[in-house]
């Protein structure tokens, strides 16, 4: 059974401001030319393409999820943009054929919003062949987002994520235990990293990808609480605030891990 609930949660322009955070997780695990690499839950593609052109035309990438539509749109952004190297498939991850072949299994916060991140670790590190690499690209919920002075709005923010992980049952601080995680599913302790992503209320990606967040919690939000944030007027609320305050906002924490398979 698949136990992915949240995918796709960059899945839009922003999801650049991310791109130098895993560009430098792919670097420091070793990704490069020629290497055939599989991304789980792929969304619509953004990872995937990241990953296509660190391992060049000689390079494969197979990008995976569980969603039609995902996969179909990832479809035809690879071929608007050009891209020879990579492929599409729909499928959940513990019914995805073959085992132990890929150089290397990569994904952006597929354990945040995970029942069961342990056992994802397990399915996905079944993939990687030996002397392959595990790396995950995940974020610490628990941590919220922080500004100094503080935005009321940030406020609403962080406590409807939290009742809504909560009632969801998903882990919040997936990001701050990496270590245990890995031990967990019987793997190798993982090498790590953190990035801060942070702006002043003249930066706009750090209020894109706090409404990214909402847009992806929004199905599982009771009406008060969509009421609350109200995601059509948020990240314009949020940059007011933090030029008119003259805060400093921190988005929530990036914490990256990967292991080197014996």
């Amino acid at each position: 059974m698949d136990l992915r609930i949240i995918s796709g949660l960059w899945d839009t322009d922003t999801g650049h401001a991310l791109r130098f955070v895993t560009d430098h997780l792919l670097c420091a695990a070793g990704v490069s030319a020629g290497m055939r690499v599989l991304n789980l839950h792929c969304g619509h593609g953004d990872l995937t393409f990241t990953v296509a052109d660190r391992v060049g035309g000689t390079g494969r990438v197979v990008g995976v999820d569980p969603s039609a539509d995902a996969v179909k749109a990832a479809r035809a952004r690879s071929e608007s943009l050009g891209y020879t190297n990579v492929e599409f498939l729909r499928a959940h991850v513990d019914k995805l054929p073959g085992s132990s072949s890929f150089d290397a299994v990569v994904g952006r916060h597929v354990l945040t919003g995970h029942r069961d991140p342990v056992e994802f670790l397990r399915l996905a590190s079944g993939f990687v062949r030996s002397r392959g690499v595990l790396a995950v690209h995940e974020m610490d919920l628990s941590r919220g987002v922080r500004s100094v002075p503080p935005l009321p709005e940030l406020r609403q923010v962080n406590d409807v994520t939290g009742l809504v992980m909560e009632r969801m049952g998903i882990l919040p601080d997936v990001g701050g235990r990496l270590v245990d995680l890995f031990d967990e599913a019987d793997l190798p302790p993982p090498t790590l990293f953190a990035h801060s992503i942070v702006s002043s209320g003249l930066d706009r990606p750090v209020f894109s990808l706090i409404t990214d967040v909402m847009h992806s919690l929004l199905p599982y939000m009771s009406a008060d609480e969509a009421a609350r944030i109200d995601i059509a007027t948020l990240e314009r609320r949020l940059q007011h605030s933090a030029s008119h305050l003259r805060s400093q906002v921190e988005f929530i924490p990036q914490v990256c891990a990967w292991v080197r398979m014996d």
